[in-house]
C-alpha cells in the first residue's frame, strides 16, 4: 500500500478528503481587520473602461486614507507607464501602499508578465503569482520566489505576504525570521516549505517557497465595499 502511494495513485483522492476537511471546520466570520474595496463591472464602465483612470484611483487612496488604514493593498496592474501626478505621488510617498507586479517565468516564457508602478521601492511591492495543482483549484500559497536578474517585478515576495508582514511589524512588532531555505518564523510559528513529496503531493513543483493555504473558514472574508 505505501508503494502504492508513493507513485501518487491517490494524490487526488487524499487532496479531496483534505478539501473536505476545510468545509467542516466551524465557521470563523468575517476577520474584522480586513476591507476588501471592489471595482465591479459597472464602476470599470463608468469610470471610462480599464485600466480605471489614475485619478479616479488616486481618489480612492485619498478617501481610504481618511480611515487612517495600517496598510492599503492596490491589487490592479498599472499597464500605462505614465501616471496622474497624485497617484505617482502616492506611490511614492505613501510607505503603507503596497501595489503589485507579475513575474516572469524561466519555464514559461508566453506568460504576461506586469511591471511596477513607476517611482514605488521595492520594499512595497508584490507579486500576484499563484500556483494551481492539476484540477485548477488552489491549494498552496507561494510566499517568496528568487525573481530573474532581467525582471522588472523585482520583489521576492507575493503580495499577500508583503501585506501581512508590514502589518505584522507595524502594528504588533513582529518581522520574518529565516531560519533556513526551507523554515521561515514569524513571531512563535514557523512555515516550513513544501518539499515534493510533502503529504498527499507527489513529485510537487514546489520552486519557490509553498505553503499549504489556510483557507478561513467563512463565506464573508472580509467586508465589502
Amino acid at each position: 500500500m505505501m508503494w502504492v502511494r508513493s507513485l501518487g495513485i491517490f494524490q487526488v483522492l487524499e487532496l479531496k478528503a483534505y478539501d473536505q476537511l476545510l468545509r467542516l471546520r466551524l465557521n470563523e466570520g468575517r476577520d474584522p481587520r480586513l476591507v476588501v474595496v471592489e471595482a465591479t463591472e459597472p464602476d470599470i464602465q463608468k469610470y471610462g473602461g480599464f485600466p480605471l483612470p489614475d485619478a479616479t484611483l488616486a481618489q480612492v487612496i485619498d478617501r481610504l486614507e481618511q480611515h487612517q488604514p495600517r496598510v492599503i493593498g492596490l491589487d490592479i496592474f498599472r499597464p500605462v507607464v505614465d501616471g496622474h501626478p497624485e497617484l505617482i505621488s502616492h506611490f511614492q510617498n505613501n510607505n503603507h501602499l503596497i501595489a503589485i507586479c507579475a513575474a516572469k517565468e524561466a519555464h514559461n516564457p508566453d506568460k504576461s508578465t506586469y511591471s511596477p508602478p513607476p517611482g514605488l521601492p521595492e520594499d512595497r511591492l508584490g507579486f500576484s503569482d499563484a500556483v494551481n495543482d492539476n484540477d485548477a483549484i488552489r491549494r498552496r500559497h507561494l510566499l517568496f520566489i528568487q525573481p530573474d536578474k532581467d525582471d522588472p517585478c523585482t520583489t521576492e515576495f507575493s503580495f499577500s505576504a508583503r501585506i501581512a508582514l508590514y502589518y505584522l511589524k507595524e502594528v504588533k512588532h513582529i518581522e520574518a525570521t529565516t531560519l533556513s531555505k526551507d523554515e521561515i518564523k514569524i513571531d512563535k510559528t514557523i512555515f516550513k516549505r513544501l518539499q515534493t513529496n510533502t503529504g498527499a503531493y507527489k513529485n510537487l513543483d514546489n520552486r519557490g517557497f509553498q505553503i499549504i493555504l489556510n483557507y478561513r473558514a467563512s463565506r464573508d472574508v472580509a467586508s465589502m465595499c
